[in-house]
């Protein structure tokens, strides 16, 4: 039986420790995932949401492993491309001198930088059509883009 028994609301637990492993898991076994692609919704599930109630030492790795998780499964992740985009745009935040740029404040500079790096690796895939391409990589940039306006 290849069954992942993943319960779907352990992203609302509150333990951070139980959630950090259940995510380094993903990435340590993501050549499992290569074969088994289906599962691929719920790790998405699990790593896009919730995590914003962890101590920030956790959401820097979390941020990491995605990024990770990302690069491994870049093939596979390419359906999901522009779900995964917009749901990392709010966390896709600019601070300039402790002022923030957008709402976003629970992450680092540091803890967004994965995040550009595994969005970059799927936008870039070239198993992304380009319609999509053209979709998801606005989503992508467009904090860039105001944090530039911003700091004129």
């Amino acid at each position: 039986n290849n069954n992942v028994n993943v319960n779907n609301n352990v992203n609302r637990s509150q333990e951070a420790a139980t959630f950090l492993i259940i995510c380094e898991c993903f990435v340590r076994y993501s050549v499992f995932f290569q074969k088994h692609s289906q599962h691929i919704p719920i790790c998405l599930r699990i790593l896009l949401t919730q995590h914003n109630i962890y101590p920030s030492n956790v959401r820097s790795r979390i941020c990491y492993l995605f990024c990770q998780f990302a690069k491994t499964l870049r093939k596979e992740l390419c359906p999901y491309a522009q779900s995964i985009a917009q749901s990392l745009s709010p966390i896709l935040t600019l601070r300039l001198e402790g002022n923030l740029i957008n709402t976003c404040e629970l992450y680092s500079f540091e803890d967004i930088l994965p995040l550009y790096e595994a969005l970059g690796a799927l936008v870039g895939n070239e198993n992304v059509p380009p319609e999509q391409q053209r979709i998801v990589i606005p989503e992508i940039i467009h904090p860039l883009v105001q944090y530039s306006n911003w700091s004129r």
